[in-house]
């Protein structure tokens, strides 16, 4: 009886912790989209390099092959 008490009090506690929270206003500047790009940038040139790579390996093989080395 007196754990259930014991859980219904804290989840009374939280419920009005978690409904009586003031919202935070923060300033988000331009920087951070900038690094958001660049890096998308380079994941993306990196998955072309990777797919140019895998597609090219079967032509350059063959050269190789042909000339002998």
């Amino acid at each position: 009886m007196q754990s259930t008490r014991a859980w219904s009090r804290s989840f009374v506690f939280l419920g009005l912790f978690l409904v009586m929270t003031v919202p935070a206003h923060a300033y988000i500047g331009p920087g951070a989209g900038v690094a958001f790009v660049s890096s998308f940038l380079v994941v993306l040139i990196t998955l072309f390099l990777a797919l140019f790579t895998l597609l090219t390996w079967p032509i350059r093989w063959a050269i190789q092959t042909l000339r002998g080395r």
